[in-house]
């Protein structure tokens, strides 16, 4: 139901949004997945200085054995502002911490993931959470809480997630 709203966002994308799917095995591929590729091209990357808002989800690397692609993903969510977590298999997924590692505030879709090292972390003073089944019914609302997001807000987010990524990602 995430991967058929992404599509969805994909499809009526703002200049300012860039989603990447993900996508783990080419081969096998949900019909809301090639839905999301179909619209993937659509959509164009914002720098962060801007301050506009950028979804990203994690690209495969299954064709690149090189890294290439985590590469690419990486540099793509460091000049993001937001970047969507949606759960992949489970609630944990890399894309958190990936965000983080980034400096890119995560928009977690997730209703149960809680994070590692939870005490130390306090993931709630800088990650956005919204309901999976409320961005499911409606996720252009999303996009819409997070335009309407004051730059001071923005900042305090990037603050306090720059305060305890150490206590995260082993820094």
């Amino acid at each position: 139901a995430v991967r058929c709203a992404i599509a969805e966002l994909l499809k009526d994308a703002a200049p300012d949004v860039r989603i990447l799917p993900s996508v783990r095995d080419a081969r096998n591929l949900g019909k809301c997945t090639q839905r999301a590729l179909q619209f993937q091209n659509k959509t164009a990357s914002i720098d962060r200085t801007s301050g506009a808002v950028v979804g990203v989800t994690q690209v495969s690397n299954a064709e690149n054995p090189n890294g290439t692609a985590y590469l690419s993903m990486g540099l793509s969510m460091q000049r993001s502002v937001f970047c969507l977590v949606p759960p992949g298999d489970t609630c944990v997924t890399s894309r958190l911490y990936t965000s983080i590692a980034a400096g890119c505030i995560p928009v977690v879709l997730c209703d149960r993931l809680c994070g590692g090292f939870k005490p130390q972390a306090n993931y709630s003073s800088f990650w956005i959470r919204r309901s999976a089944q409320g961005f499911t019914r409606e996720p252009g609302q999303l996009l819409r809480d997070l335009r309407r997001m004051p730059p001071d807000v923005v900042r305090e987010h990037q603050r306090l997630m720059a305060h305890h990524s150490p206590d995260i990602l082993y820094d």
